[in-house]
């Protein structure tokens, strides 16, 4: 998943439609109005953090310059704009407006800190928690997408020692996208929050590699085999090396014997969003399908020992973002319909890959789970209902204020899906996170001030901090 930004559609959107919602307003498009609209207000922030030292930094002098460009700036990144946008008593035109300013509020975030992210920001990790020996009762995942109410509750019990038994899973490498690029890095949303491999390694100790030793390496990379990038597709992946980058290491005796494989989601959203063509969707599929077959046997060739957790793609129309942009029509049903079978068909010969390899691949299907937590009409952890409909970076919401990544409790739910698959193929023996540590660790997650998401925004944008994940060793 990458900062999903819509580019092409902001010609169907004119000022009227974000302004004041009126539908005849799209029809009357012209094009540039939400770049035209983060120019100015990325200038504003230019203009009031312009003066810098000898040394390129802004200085702490500045810091009362920062507030005015806060107030004026900010509220077009603000959040909560699914239930506070009040424009329209038309359903269709209120959506067009929430979407327009949420596809805004993401574009000028990129703009502000980078695709990549930065390293400057102070973050922390949440202390792990520990929970008793007592066993939770287990539930059939098979069935909980047929309850109207899904309460969810760990398919294991919780032993006290938590840890990976020694000898089965040595160390895990990671190839991807935004779902397994470490969320530290990327502000002002998924710094809110933790994602997978974050939260497996401060609960589980799941060994994910040591920071790197070179300086600029190790704060492009907290673990040095998390060679994922946000944004990534099956083809920028192999451009990018991340495949040939992990298996250099693999060779030269890093404590690898398990490969996470996190890929193919923004194949089909790139498509669905720049593309609008019911043949270009067919082309993602085989050019996605094809890439996807060479990554997995570059994996599969570099030792036999080496094990695969392939993670299907996700279908994001279940997200605020985008189903947003489908309800207010700015994707077209047909168009969502064709998407909707293209990731159903790459999951399927993905599904069908995966069995051919029999004890050295396992299915990590997070798109039934994701979905699954949407369609039910309530989804309890523990006794904290999830809210799968407003974007927003509080605890409780499945999606972030971008409108598209999982928050923390969601990746929690991925952390466990991933647990099982590789439980139940590879006797991994991690225990799965409880619903009570779930929470926990949810709204644990340090947040940052507004003056620290600003300072690191202004640093940005003069250039210093932003990341370099393709690095390779």
């Amino acid at each position: 998943m990458s900062i999903l930004t819509l580019r092409g559609i902001e010609s169907e959107i004119a000022p009227e439609a974000v302004r004041t919602g009126r539908e005849d307003g799209a029809q009357s498009a012209r094009p540039g109005i939400l770049r035209a609209a983060e120019d100015r207000g990325l200038a504003m922030i230019r203009r009031m953090t312009r003066s810098r030292s000898s040394t390129g930094l802004v200085r702490a002098s500045d810091r009362s310059r920062f507030a005015p460009a806060v107030k004026k700036a900010w509220p077009l990144m603000d959040l909560g704009l699914s239930e506070s946008l009040m424009i329209s008593k038309e359903k269709t035109s209120v959506g067009l407006a929430s979407t327009a300013l949420l596809i805004l509020r993401n574009r000028i975030s990129e703009r502000v800190w980078g695709s990549h992210g930065v390293y400057t920001m102070p973050v922390e990790d949440p202390q792990p928690h520990r929970v008793g020996p007592t066993p939770v009762p287990s539930s059939d995942p098979s069935t909980r997408r047929k309850c109207r109410t899904i309460i969810h509750r760990g398919a294991h019990p919780i032993h006290s020692h938590s840890m990976p038994r020694l000898g089965s899973i040595q160390g895990i490498g990671i190839l991807g996208d935004s779902i397994s690029d470490e969320y530290r890095f990327y502000a002002p949303d998924r710094v809110t929050a933790r994602n997978w491999v974050e939260i497996l390694a401060a609960t589980r100790g799941v060994f994910f590699g040591d920071p790197l030793s070179a300086s600029h390496a190790s704060r492009d990379r907290r673990f040095a085999y998390n060679w994922s990038q946000s944004g990534a597709t099956t083809s920028s992946l192999i451009a990018a090396g991340q495949h040939a980058s992990l298996a250099a290491q693999v060779s030269r005796g890093a404590a690898i014997n398990l490969v996470a494989v996190t890929i193919g989601t923004n194949d089909f959203a790139d498509a669905l969003i720049k593309s609008k063509s019911v043949s270009a969707m067919g082309d993602v599929l085989m050019r996605a399908w094809s890439n996807l077959v060479a990554i997995l046997d570059s994996m599969f060739q570099v030792d036999s020992g080496l094990k695969v957790a392939a993670f299907t793609a996700v279908d994001l129309r279940s997200t605020p973002l985008l189903r947003g942009a489908i309800q207010s029509g700015l994707i077209s049903p047909a168009m969502a319909d064709v998407y909707e079978g293209s990731v159903s068909k790459f999951n399927d010969r993905m599904r069908d890959l995966i069995a051919a390899h029999g004890d050295r691949a396992v299915l990590v299907d997070i798109d039934d789970l994701l979905r699954g937590i949407v369609e039910a009409r309530r989804y309890l952890v523990g006794n904290r209902e999830i809210n799968r409909n407003v974007a927003s970076n509080e605890a409780d919401h499945l999606f972030l204020s971008d409108g598209f990544h999982p928050g923390t409790l969601g990746q929690c739910l991925i952390a466990n899906r991933f647990l099982d698959a590789i439980d139940a193929r590879f006797g991994a023996g991690i225990s799965p996170l409880a619903d009570e540590e779930m929470i926990r660790v949810a709204t644990s997650v340090p947040k940052l001030s507004g003056f620290s998401l600003l300072g690191t925004g202004a640093l940005a944008l003069l250039g210093y901090g932003r990341r370099r994940p393709g690095v390779v060793l």
